[in-house]
C-alpha cells in the first residue's frame, strides 16, 4: 500500500501529496477522480514541475507547490490525462499555462509581496497598470481560466455548464469514493472490528420472517429481545439490487445518492424536526372508524411529502414536493405502539421504565407481570393499552422534479410512468397516449392511491386489479376456465386506460353492493369521498389538502362514526391474521402466531 506521509521513494509522490492537500482546501467540490486526472495532466505536460520536485526524493517534509504553478479552476479529464502522458501536452493546457504567470512571480519587483502558497489565482498580485507590466511579457491579452460552476444548494436547481467529457466514468451523479486510495487508515484495527461485531451481531437481533422476495429485492423482519427473551424492538430491512441499466440512469439518482435513499433522508430530516407529523398514532379496528383514520394518516403522510408538513400554514422554505406514486395496500404497515402517560411525554420511555410503571399500577411483581403478559387470556387487556401506527413505506417509485422550468425539457411525466397497463395505479401513471398533452404526475396521483387503499378496506378483500366498476364487464376470455369468467371476475377496473375516457365513479357504478356486499355497511360520506378520489380524470379528484380538510370535517361532524372503541382493536388483530388481509396488515400481526 502506498505511503501517505513523507519521505517518499519517488518525487512524483511529493507533487501528488502537495497538490492534493492544496485541492482539499481550494477545490473542495472536486471528486477524487477529478483531482487525480488534473494532477496527472500537470505532471506529464509540465517538465518544469518535474524538475522542481526531482530533488525532493527522500526528504521529510517535502517542498510545497511552487508559487508559479497555478491549479486550474476547472478539473482536467481522464482523456486529457492520457493525451498528456502520450504526447506531453493536450489542447487547452497551453492556454491555461500561458495565462498563469510565472512572469508575475519571476519578474516582479524585489520588494513586492509574492503570492502565497495555496492562494487562489484571483488573490495573487497582478500589476494593475500598463506601466507596471514587465517588458518581457507578451502583448497577447491574458486569457482567463475557465470557471467551474459554484456549488449551490440542492434545493436550488441550476443549469450548469456542459462537462468536457460527459461520458467519462465515474459519472458525475455517482457517489464519491468513501476514501482516498493513497491514504492509509491505521486506526481501524482488529479490536475496532471486534467491538463493532459485539455491538451488532451479539445485540440480540434475530431474523424472524421474510416479508418479500424477488430477483432483485427482499425484505426481512428483525426483532430485538431483552435478557428474558421478550421482544422489545422491531425493524424491517429491505435490500434492493440495482440493475446495470438503473445504476447508469441519472434519473435514479438525487444529490449523488440513489433516489429512494435520498427521499428517505429528506423524510428523516423532517422526522427529527417535527416527529409528530411523520408518525401519527391511532387506535382502531376494521369498522368504518379505522378506514377514516387510515385515510387521514395517508393524507397527512402524502401532504408532508409534498410540503414538508401537513399543517396548513406551516411551510418549509425550499422544500421540493415529493410524489410517492406507490400507494398500495402492501406498502402500508400497521405497527403497535403503547400509549404513553402524561408524565412520560417529557422523558424517554425505556422498557425498564415501562415495566416499572406497570408494576406500580397493578401492584404485581416482575415475575407476575411477565406471566400476565405472556398469557393468551390477557392479550385483550394488553391490546387496550396499545395504539395502531399506520406506516407508509417503499419509496422506490417516489420522485421530486429536477427541473421546474416549463421552457426546458421536463423529466415529469416521461421518466416516471410505468408504461404498462397496471390498473392498481392511477391512469396517468400507467402511461399516456402519444400526440396528447402530457399529464404531469403530482399529488393527485397519490390521492388516487389513497382511494385505492380505502377501496380494499371497504370491499373487505384484496382486489387483484384494483377498484372495479360493478356496472361494466370485460369480454369473456375463451382461454380461461368458467370460474374465472364470471361477471364478478370480469368487472372492469376503474383504472383501466381508455382513450377519451370521461368516467366518473358514482353510486351506480362503484360500491353498489352487487358483488361486494360489505361496501353497503359504510356511510354515504365515506363512499362518496373514495369515489371522488378514484376519478379517472385527474382534474376531477380532490387535492391532498382538500382531502384532509374533508376528513377532518367528518371527524368534527360525526364523532360517533369516527370514534374508535377498545373492542375495535381486537377486531383489527383478528382481521390482520386472516388470509385476505395478511399483506395489508403484515406488521400488525402478533409475532410467533
Amino acid at each position: 500500500m502506498a505511503q501517505s506521509q513523507p519521505p517518499f521513494k519517488t518525487y512524483h509522490r511529493y507533487f501528488d501529496s502537495s497538490a492534493r492537500e492544496w485541492m482539499k482546501t481550494n477545490r473542495p467540490a472536486w471528486t477524487g477522480a477529478q483531482r487525480t486526472s488534473t494532477i496527472n495532466d500537470i505532471w506529464h505536460a509540465r517538465p518544469r514541475v518535474q524538475e522542481y520536485f526531482e530533488g525532493a526524493r527522500g526528504t521529510n517534509p517535502g517542498p510545497d507547490l511552487p508559487d508559479w504553478l497555478v491549479i486550474p479552476d476547472a478539473p482536467y479529464t481522464r482523456t486529457q490525462a492520457t493525451a498528456a502522458k502520450n504526447h506531453g501536452t493536450f489542447p487547452g493546457l497551453e492556454e491555461d499555462m500561458e495565462s498563469t504567470p510565472p512572469s508575475v512571480s519571476e519578474h516582479s519587483p524585489p520588494n513586492s509581496p509574492r503570492a502565497e502558497y495555496g492562494a487562489p489565482q484571483s488573490e495573487r498580485e497582478i500589476p494593475e497598470t500598463p506601466s507596471e507590466i514587465p517588458e518581457t511579457q507578451s502583448d497577447e491579452p491574458i486569457r482567463t481560466l475557465s470557471t467551474v460552476p459554484v456549488a449551490t444548494s440542492p434545493r436550488t436547481p441550476t443549469i450548469l455548464e456542459p462537462d468536457a467529457a460527459p461520458d467519462a466514468r465515474p459519472y458525475s451523479f455517482w457517489p464519491q469514493p468513501p476514501w482516498n486510495d493513497s491514504e492509509l487508515y491505521t486506526s481501524i484495527g482488529l479490536q475496532s472490528q471486534k467491538d463493532f461485531k459485539r455491538g451488532w451481531v451479539y445485540g440480540r437481533w434475530y431474523t424472524v420472517r421474510q416479508l418479500k422476495r424477488s430477483d432483485r429485492e427482499s425484505a426481512f423482519l428483525h426483532v430485538r429481545t431483552n435478557a428474558t427473551n421478550n421482544i422489545i424492538d422491531r425493524m424491517v430491512i429491505r435490500q434492493r439490487r440495482f440493475s446495470p441499466r438503473e445504476w447508469r440512469d441519472p434519473q435514479q439518482w438525487r444529490d449523488r445518492r440513489p433516489r429512494e435513499i435520498r427521499i428517505h433522508e429528506i423524510v428523516e430530516e423532517r422526522r427529527r424536526a417535527q416527529p409528530k407529523i411523520c408518525r401519527q398514532s391511532h387506535a382502531g379496528g376494521l369498522p368504518e372508524a379505522i378506514i377514516w383514520h387510515i385515510v387521514r394518516a395517508l393524507a397527512r403522510a402524502c401532504l408532508t411529502l409534498q410540503t414538508g408538513s401537513y399543517e396548513e400554514h406551516d411551510t418549509v422554505p425550499g422544500w421540493r414536493p415529493i410524489t410517492h406514486l406507490g400507494l398500495q395496500p402492501h406498502n402500508v404497515f400497521l405497527g403497535f405502539e403503547r400509549q404513553r402517560d402524561e408524565d412520560e411525554d417529557h422523558e424517554e420511555v425505556t422498557p425498564t421504565k415501562r415495566a416499572r410503571s406497570n408494576m406500580v399500577m397493578t401492584g404485581k411483581s416482575r415475575k407476575e407481570m411477565e406471566r400476565t403478559e405472556n398469557a393468551h387470556d390477557d392479550e385483550s387487556a394488553e391490546l387496550q393499552c396499545m395504539t395502531v401506527v399506520p406506516v407508509l413505506r417503499n419509496f422506490r417509485l417516489s420522485f421530486y422534479n429536477v427541473c421546474e422550468d416549463k421552457d426546458l425539457l421536463r423529466d415529469n411525466p416521461e421518466d416516471y410512468m410505468l408504461n404498462i397497463e397496471d390498473t392498481r395505479y392511477a391512469p396517468e401513471h400507467q402511461g399516456q397516449y402519444p400526440n396528447e398533452s402530457p399529464i404531469l404526475l403530482d399529488e393527485r396521483a397519490d390521492v388516487w392511491g389513497i382511494g385505492n387503499i380505502a377501496a380494499h378496506l371497504i370491499c373487505n378483500e384484496m382486489l387483484e386489479h384494483g377498484p372495479v366498476r360493478e356496472d361494466e364487464f370485460l369480454p369473456v376470455d375463451p382461454n380461461k376456465p368458467p370460474e374465472e369468467n364470471t361477471e364478478r371476475r370480469r368487472c372492469r377496473p376503474v383504472g383501466k386506460r381508455k382513450r377519451h375516457e370521461a368516467f366518473q365513479p358514482s353510486r351506480g357504478s362503484v360500491f353498489t353492493g352487487r358483488f361486494f356486499p360489505d361496501s353497503s355497511s359504510y356511510s354515504r360520506a365515506l363512499l362518496n369521498m373514495v369515489r371522488q378520489c378514484l376519478s379517472y380524470e385527474k382534474e376531477q379528484r380532490y387535492g391532498l389538502r382538500q382531502s384532509l380538510d374533508l376528513v377532518d370535517r367528518e371527524f368534527d361532524r360525526s364523532p360517533q362514526t369516527t370514534h374508535l372503541h377498545a373492542h375495535d382493536m381486537e377486531e383489527l388483530v383478528a382481521a390482520s391474521q386472516s388470509s385476505d388481509h395478511q399483506r395489508l396488515f403484515a406488521i400488525g400481526q402478533r409475532l410467533g402466531d
